[in-house]
């Protein structure tokens, strides 16, 4: 019997696909379960996932150094550790160096307490040469980053600073009457205002000549 063309040529291309798909598992076919009872064979719908979007990190503002509310001021070498007159300071220690006559060394007593941020133009420093309770005592006046001088030529015991503004201080001085103890003075107190005008120290009332008696005399 002889085979009708066409359907040699379907048996030839039947065998080939065998013997092919027994060397590339590429090209086998994986038969799909037959569909249950009573459905229909559909094609599997494929769910692509989407890849995920790179998530970009956007950098921070960074905020500027804090500067420290002590931080000395560069054009005031007055200023430091927080105080508008540093006691630490070259002015302040210059000036206590350079007093007296070497006899003894200059301390200071107390001085303008203001914060930086808050300094006045005039700032003072009442200074003790010695330790007895009558020791000599001079006020000092600093502005413009530098020591202008003393109050008075000669210092005065019992000296010390009622009160001070922007560009004033008032020193208020005390002195002995006779023979009452060095801790209680009954001279005084005399209250006198120093200025500054920007260019020097103005001594606004004179001291009280009974103070000036009982030191012997001089300013």
């Amino acid at each position: 019997m002889r085979l009708h063309p066409t359907l040699l040529i379907c048996a030839t291309t039947a065998a080939l696909l065998t013997a092919c798909g027994t060397d590339d598992p590429a090209t086998t076919a994986t038969p799909a379960p037959p569909p249950a009872s009573g459905e229909q064979s559909a094609a599997t719908p494929t769910v692509v996932t989407p890849a995920p979007t790179p998530i970009r990190s956007t950098p921070q503002a960074q905020s500027p150094p804090a500067v420290p509310t002590d931080a000395p001021v560069a054009s005031d070498p007055l200023q430091g550790n927080g105080r508008c007159l540093d006691l630490d300071s070259a002015p302040v220690a210059e000036a206590l160096a350079g007093m007296g006559d070497g006899t003894f060394a200059w301390r200071a007593e107390t001085a303008t307490d203001a914060p930086i941020g808050q300094c006045p133009s005039l700032r003072w420093l009442v200074a003790v040469g010695g330790n007895s309770a009558a020791a000599p005592e001079h006020i000092l006046f600093f502005a413009d980053g530098r020591y202008l001088g003393t109050g008075t030529s000669e210092p005065y015991a019992f000296t010390s600073v009622a009160g001070s503004t922007d560009t004033t201080v008032t020193a208020s001085y005390r002195w002995l009457t006779g023979d009452e103890p060095f801790c209680c003075p009954q001279g005084g107190p005399a209250e006198i205002t120093y200025a500054w005008d920007g260019t020097q120290i103005v001594m606004q009332q004179p001291l009280p000549q009974e103070m000036l008696d009982s030191y012997g005399g001089g300013n």
